[in-house]
């Protein structure tokens, strides 16, 4: 397997299609934690695991509430910009 060859030093000429999905997670983790590359890659490694860490799953939480609540402001920024139209 590619990450118990990873995992020992090995090198591997090729990594599988789905890698890049790891970099987004390492990504995401390190954005959320600021920059802190220790905190991200000892969460990153307990994912990788088959943990679910809490301070992880905090972070996801927070993440999608954010995320919501752009989605909301655009929602009703978007009928602003449109509801005068509609009256024209």
């Amino acid at each position: 397997m590619w990450m118990a060859d990873l995992k020992h030093g090995e090198h591997v000429d090729e990594l599988p299609a789905y890698a890049p999905a790891f970099k987004e997670v390492y990504r995401f983790i390190l954005e959320a934690l600021e920059g802190n590359d220790v905190a991200a890659t000892r969460l990153f490694r307990k994912y990788l695991a088959g943990e679910m860490p809490v301070e992880l799953l905090g972070i996801a939480r927070c993440r999608e509430t954010a995320e919501q609540r752009n989605r909301d402001k655009g929602d009703r920024d978007l009928s602003l910009q449109v509801a005068p139209g509609l009256a024209a």
